[in-house]
């Protein structure tokens, strides 16, 4: 029996728009990872980022996906947001397409859709998964959805006979039933280089990821996550990134 494939780096990248600032700047993060997900203008990014994203993803040979989220700048997309299905249907499809039109103006397409914050573990909910992959299918068919290992989404998404992609964190904290522990719990970021990059080691290698009651849950993902929000970002990306990348030399 083969090996399994080294799990590949992904990161949520233009959160901040043009003239903002951004305490993790994306061409810092951009040489470690293998796919970027780009916010499309639901929770962050606009047309301008949008753009900047891509064309610097592409400059590194990475992945390009949309990021969507609920249609809730205000709170960063980390907020359930009482919307309609068509109402977000309408929203996600316009995110999707707003960035799919600036790849192809690139000459590039989109490998990937994955939901961000709240609407990614809203997608437990098996009607909002398959609204999602409703709205994939139409906007960029050929795309993955990406979700958390063992999740109902994975699972909805699969049924539907969509592309997958199933998603490690390197720099969250899980709970003994594999889902994230909420943010608003101490220790739930990992902020510290060394300790998520051991984590996203353990997952590749096929050990699991500890948990906050120091068991281990385990994973086999086709890809690891750090967000570019989170402290030191860029040196994470780097730690991480290098030890992926040891593992298929």
């Amino acid at each position: 029996m083969s090996a399994p494939e080294v799990p590949f780096l992904n990161c949520d990248l233009g959160e901040c728009n043009v003239g903002e600032g951004s305490p993790t700047p994306d061409h810092l993060l951009m040489p470690w990872i293998a796919a970027a997900n780009i916010a499309c203008g639901g929770h962050a990014g606009d047309p301008a980022s949008m753009r900047r994203v891509t064309t610097l993803a592409l400059s590194h040979s990475v992945r390009l996906g949309a990021h969507p989220s609920y249609p809730d700048r205000a709170n960063f997309g980390r907020t359930v947001m009482a919307i309609s299905a068509a109402d977000l249907e309408a929203s996600l499809s316009s995110q999707i397409s707003a960035l799919r039109d600036i790849a192809r103006d690139l000459r590039a397409d989109l490998s990937h859709v994955k939901p961000h914050g709240a609407l990614y573990h809203a997608c437990e909910d098996p009607a909002l998964a398959a609204l999602i992959a409703r709205v994939v299918e139409k906007t960029c068919p050929h795309a993955a959805l990406v979700g958390r290992c063992g999740s109902r989404a994975v699972d909805t998404w699969r049924r539907l006979s969509r592309p997958v992609w199933t998603e490690a964190f390197a720099d969250r904290l899980y709970l003994d039933d594999g889902s994230l522990a909420p943010r608003s719990t101490p220790g739930a970021v990992i902020s510290d280089q060394g300790r998520a990059a051991s984590q996203a080691l353990r997952i590749a290698q096929g050990l699991g990821a500890p948990t906050a009651s120091g068991g281990t849950i385990p994973l086999r993902p086709t890809t690891i996550c750090i967000h570019s929000d989170s402290p030191g970002a860029a040196l994470t990306a780097q730690r991480v990134g290098a030890a992926l990348r040891s593992l298929i030399q």
